[in-house]
C-alpha cells in the first residue's frame, strides 16, 4: 500500500497538490484547527491557496537526498526559492523539511540547517518514528536518531521533531536542552503499527514543547486534531498503566497553547491582545451534554466534525454555523473526487 501511495504521489502535480491541499483544509477547519504545520513538495499553489481560504499555515518544502526524489531540480535550491518567494505572506509561513534520517544524508541536513538559519524558519523533520529507523540509523553513525540529529547541530529552538516514538530518556533530555519541539502522532502510529510510544512524561520532564498531529490522511485516514488529543491521552494511560497520567487541561495545552506559544503566535489564550483564532462549539448536541467539566467534554466526548458551528482565524470570520465561507466547498469536494478517481484508474 505504501509503494501504490508513492506511485501516486509522483504523479502529482502543483495544481492537483492544491485541489488536496483544499480538500484537506476544509477538513480541518471543519474539525476545529485554526493553523497546522505539515511538509510535502510541488507546493506552487498553495502559498495562494492558503491565504485564499484563511486558515493559518505553516508549511515546509520537503528535501530528500537525490537518489531517493522524483523532484525536478535540486531540492535544497527549491526549498530556498520557495521560502524567499511566500516569506512575508500574512497567513502562510514557509519553512524547510529534511525529511528523514533514511531519506536525507548529512550533507542535505547541514544545508537545510543553514537556509533555516538564513531565513530564520523552522526546520522539520521526521525522527525516530520506527524501531528499524533506529536501527539503521544505529549502525550507519553508531548513533540514535535524535543523537545523531544532535551531532549534526540540527536540533534547536526552531526544530520541530514529528513522531518521536522510539527514543530514550537521554535522547529527551538532549531534545530539551536544544529547546526543539516534538509533535506526536499517535493516530498515525498505532493505524501504522510502529510499536513505538512516544514519551510524553519523559518529555514534560525535560521540558520539551509537545504538540499533537494527525499526521496526514494516508497514514491516519482522518485530520481532526481533537481524535488525536484524544488518542494520545488514551494511549498514554493505557500503555503507563496509569489512569492519572495528563489531565484534559494538559492535552488540551498540547493541542492549542503549546504550539502556538513555540510558533510565536500567541494562540490558544483568550486575553486581550492575543492571536484571535477562535473556534466555537454546540454544547446543546447529545455528545457534549451534560457539561459538569467542559473541558473533558472537549476532550474526550466531543465529535468535533458535527459540532464546531464557527471558526475566526486572524480575527476574521472563516468557518460560520459550520460553512466554511471562503471557498466553494462542494466545488472543492468535486474536484477532488473526479482527481482521485482519475488517480486510481491510471495505476
Amino acid at each position: 500500500m505504501v509503494g501504490d501511495m508513492w506511485k501516486i504521489e509522483n504523479q502529482l502535480t502543483p495544481k492537483e497538490v492544491r485541489i488536496g491541499t483544499a480538500l484537506s483544509i476544509l477538513e480541518m477547519l471543519k474539525t476545529g484547527t485554526t493553523g497546522f504545520l505539515d511538509m510535502y513538495f510541488a507546493l506552487d499553489e498553495v502559498p495562494e491557496l492558503i491565504e485564499e481560504i484563511g486558515i493559518r499555515g505553516y508549511v515546509g518544502w520537503g528535501v530528500f537526498d537525490a537518489d531517493k526524489t522524483t523532484q525536478k531540480g535540486n531540492p535544497i535550491d527549491n526549498a530556498e526559492k520557495f521560502i524567499r518567494n511566500n516569506k512575508d505572506k500574512e497567513l502562510f509561513n514557509p519553512h524547510i523539511a529534511p525529511h528523514a534520517v533514511y531519506t536525507c544524508g548529512d550533507e542535505q541536513y547541514i544545508k537545510s540547517k543553514e537556509i533555516a538559519d538564513k531565513y530564520d524558519v523552522l526546520l522539520h523533520t521526521h525522527a525516530a518514528e520506527t524501531r528499524k529507523e533506529v536501527s539503521d540509523c544505529k549502525k550507519e553513525t553508531d548513533k540514535r536518531v535524535i543523537e545523531y540529529l544532535d551531532s549534526l547541530n540540527v536540533l534547536d529552538e526552531n526544530t520541530v521533531l514529528a513522531h518521536v516514538g522510539w527514543v530514550t530518556k537521554r535522547e529527551a533530555e538532549l531534545i530539551g536542552n536544544n529547546k526543539s519541539m516534538i509533535s506526536h502522532c499517535p493516530t498515525s502510529n498505532m493505524k501504522l503499527a510502529t510499536g513505538g510510544v512516544s514519551p510524553l512524561p519523559e518529555f514534560e520532564e525535560f521540558n520539551v514543547p509537545i504538540s499533537i498531529g494527525s499526521d496526514g490522511a494516508v497514514s491516519n485516514n482522518s485530520l481532526n486534531l481533537f481524535e488525536s488529543g484524544k488518542i494520545a491521552s488514551l494511549l498514554q494511560k493505557h500503555s503507563r498503566w496509569d489512569a492519572s497520567l495528563f489531565s484534559a487541561q494538559r492535552i488540551l495545552d498540547f493541542l492549542t497553547r503549546s504550539p502556538g506559544s513555540y510558533l510565536k503566535e500567541d494562540t490558544g489564550k483568550l486575553i486581550p491582545g492575543a492571536t484571535a483564532d477562535l473556534i466555537t462549539i454546540d454544547l446543546n448536541r447529545p455528545g457534549n451534554r451534560p457539561v459538569y467539566n467542559i473541558v473533558s467534554n472537549l476532550v474526550y466526548s466531543t465529535s468535533l466534525s458535527t459540532t464546531i458551528c464557527d471558526s475566526l482565524i486572524n480575527g476574521k470570520i472563516v468557518v460560520k454555523n459550520g460553512e466554511v465561507k471562503t471557498v466553494d466547498e462542494k466545488e472543492i469536494i468535486r474536484k477532488a473526487s473526479e482527481l482521485s478517481s482519475e488517480l486510481v484508474n491510471n495505476q
